[in-house]
């Protein structure tokens, strides 16, 4: 997967178009929120993990980081969305140390225990556990487009 390393800042400063995941793989390159919602969908699609979380999180002066992080044997593994030039198991190793302390937060994983969504202007961060999202606000994956 492509993954566009030039995508703008995140938040932006106007409204911007998420393409789908279908189409993401039709036109590459992806920016970093597509390609987390491509790997959430083909998730979805292989049934993996019990719990996948994005989060999203923009340091004032610098680009926004999407990571992508699920629980595998009591540990939040993680790959980082927008370092997609490093080679797996370095991305995977940093971006999992990131999630870990990201995720150790009370605050955060309360506010996705309780309704799947956490957001703190403070830090510029937001996060969105998928299953609860689901559960909680009826998201349902749009239906794939004719063949």
């Amino acid at each position: 997967m492509q993954i566009d390393r030039y995508a703008r800042s995140f938040p932006s400063s106007g409204h911007e178009i998420v393409r789908t995941p279908s189409e993401v793989l039709r036109e590459p390159p992806a920016n970093p929120l597509e390609a987390a919602l491509l790997l959430a969908a083909l998730k979805s699609a292989a049934g993996l993990p019990e719990r996948l979380v994005l989060v999203a999180q923009a340091p004032p002066g610098q680009p926004a980081g999407f990571i992508l992080a699920w629980r595998a044997r009591e540990r939040w593994r993680a790959v980082d969305m927008s370092q997609a030039a490093l080679r797996f198991a370095q991305n995977e190793r940093a971006a999992s140390d990131l999630a870990a302390r990201l995720l150790a937060d009370p605050g955060l994983l309360g506010g996705l225990d309780d309704t799947g969504v956490f957001l703190d202007s403070a830090r510029m961060l937001c996060a969105l556990d998928f299953r609860k999202a689901k559960e909680k606000y009826f998201i349902r994956p749009l239906p794939s487009a004719p063949s």
